[in-house]
């Protein structure tokens, strides 16, 4: 990259999109699973952002982290996603309290759910059978009949998530290029919903979640 620069000139801007999902229960997934996620969704999101900070300071010029929803509140069902992305939200914190110094902005996007491959539905479906299939066989009893619930659960997901791309893709915009940028974006469907969740006392969040989600709620597993 510092090849491609005009001599003594930086980069005015990096965005770290790079990003896995993963599906499945706790009790489910290897701790090797939850490595491979937050190896890509957050310490790649880290070295990406440490190369290049010094020719973003040259220019103080500005970072945008793709963060999640899922990195404000930790939906059931993507535990190591979660993990993941609250990750980036600390990373992302500390770093723009860090770089006021130098004049470097440093922003962060919340979506929630939109259509892209992520939400592969049968790339999720595949993973979660494979996820329960190598469970043990007394996990599996203590989930046994879920499964189905569960798959019926990302279909919806997948299904209702947004197909346009164009919110995300503006706040990015907005991010590098907007004369006041904000620290934070929060978009898509019941986005600003859940960040105030975040916020409420945590016994007002359990409700919601097991009173409302598509993806999982206690009863799957009391009526199984």
């Amino acid at each position: 990259v510092k090849k491609e620069l005009p001599e003594g000139r930086g980069l005015w801007g990096i965005v770290n999109n790079a990003g896995v999902g993963h599906h499945g229960f706790i009790e489910w997934i290897s701790v090797e699973r939850f490595r491979q996620v937050c190896q890509v969704n957050l310490f790649g999101l880290i070295d990406v952002t440490c190369h290049f900070l010094p020719l973003i300071k040259k220019e103080k010029g500005r970072i945008v982290n793709m963060a999640s929803s899922a990195g404000i509140n930790a939906p059931p069902r993507l535990a190591a996603y979660s993990v993941s992305k609250h990750g980036v939200v600390a990373f992302n914190n500390a770093l723009r309290i860090e770089m006021i110094a130098f004049d470097v902005g440093v922003h962060c996007i919340c979506p929630t759910f939109f259509g892209t491959d992520i939400l592969n539905i049968d790339r999720a479906i595949k993973e979660i059978n494979a996820q329960y299939d190598q469970a043990s066989d007394e996990v599996k009893k203590s989930y046994d009949g879920v499964l189905e619930h569960i798959i019926i659960g990302a279909k919806k997901v997948s299904d209702d998530a947004s197909k346009d791309l164009s919110p995300v893709v503006n706040a990015v915009e907005n991010a590098l290029f907007s004369l006041n940028p904000k620290r934070f974006y929060y978009i898509g469907k019941n986005s600003m919903l859940l960040r105030l969740l975040a916020s409420c006392p945590a016994a007002v969040f359990d409700w919601f979640i097991c009173t409302f989600s598509p993806a999982f709620r206690p009863s799957m597993i009391k009526s199984s």
